[in-house]
Formats: structure tokens, sequence, C-alpha cells
């Protein structure tokens, strides 16, 4: 079954909508497995779409009525990024990097994530970037499979200092566009 998706930025109304999204993932991972190990409240919040909107870097996934997905796509490559074996000769502003996919729990597994990696690549490509970076917990066994299944290749592993439970080895992956 197809289904129909419009990825766009995000607006004011949008907010709370993402908020709600980003409640619903915590609460259902911690209810299953926490495989990045989000935290509601914490991270993913309301105060990361509300910086992602007023940076213009909110995008979120919709099926015309309700928000499936969202993702944060910029220029800023976290501490650590710095350790990575990257595609050489790219220049930094010449990467896109992707933070906080997230997919709404009733609508995991309808191909949501891989539409927000393919705006993703559209995106990069619109606007004069070679390369899309992003990481994700070496334990995210999905997230993991989805970007490997999306053709992203491991460029490194790194602590990014992003839990407070000591090292939590990210893997770096990135994909030439």
């Amino acid at each position: 079954m197809a289904f129909e998706y419009s990825i766009h930025k995000a607006t004011q109304e949008d907010l709370e909508h993402v908020a709600e999204l980003y409640d619903a993932i915590c609460n259902y991972l911690e209810s299953t497995y926490n495989y990045p190990g989000w935290k509601r409240g914490e991270y993913p919040a309301r105060w990361t779409a509300e910086e992602g909107l007023k940076n213009g870097e909110l995008y979120i996934c919709t099926d015309g009525e309700a928000v499936l997905g969202t993702c944060i796509l910029n220029g800023v490559q976290p501490d650590g990024y710095q350790d990575i074996c990257w595609q050489e000769g790219i220049a930094p502003n010449e990467v896109l990097v992707v933070h906080t996919l997230a997919v709404h729990p009733a609508h995991l597994r309808k191909g949501v994530s891989g539409q927000l990696l393919r705006f993703a690549e559209q995106y990069a490509r619109e606007h004069g970037k070679h390369s899309i970076r992003l990481d994700v917990y070496e334990r995210n066994i999905p997230g993991v499979q989805l970007y490997e299944q999306n053709g992203y290749r491991v460029a490194g592993k790194t602590d990014l200092h992003q839990g407070n439970n000591g090292p939590q080895i990210s893997r770096c992956y990135e994909k030439i566009v």
C-alpha cells in the first residue's frame, strides 16, 4: 500500500504537534526498548522543536492531517564529528546534517523515515550540499538498519558525550549526494 506524504518546513501552528510527537515516541520507547536512549521531557522535547522552528530548520512529514514524522536539517556538526574520517574534499559549508529524525509510533513501518531521508537528500542537492551526515547511538538497531538500507556508510564511531550514563558510542554515517 502506497502512502501519500507531504514534507515541508514546520510553522508555529505545527509546534504543538511536533512536541506531542516527541512525547509519544518517548512514551513508546519507554514501554518497549529504548534504542536511542531518548527521555521524555529531556530529549527530544518541546525545546528541541522550538529551537528548530526558530532557526528555520524543523521539517515535518504529514499525511494532510497529522504530523507523522519530523527532522531538523542544518549544517551543525556536533562535537566529536571532528574525530571522524569523513569523505575528503568536502568543505563544512557543503555538509547537511540530519538531527532528531523521529516518527510517531502510530506510523512506524510505513515508510515515513525513508521519505524524510529522501527529502533531506533532495534538500541537500538543491542547496549545494555534497554530503549528508548524521549519527545514531550504536545500540539503536532500527536506526542503524534504516541508515544502512538507505545507502549511508559508516564513517566512524565516537562518544558524542550526550548521555549522563558514561560513554555512549554513536555511529557516524555519511552519504554523498
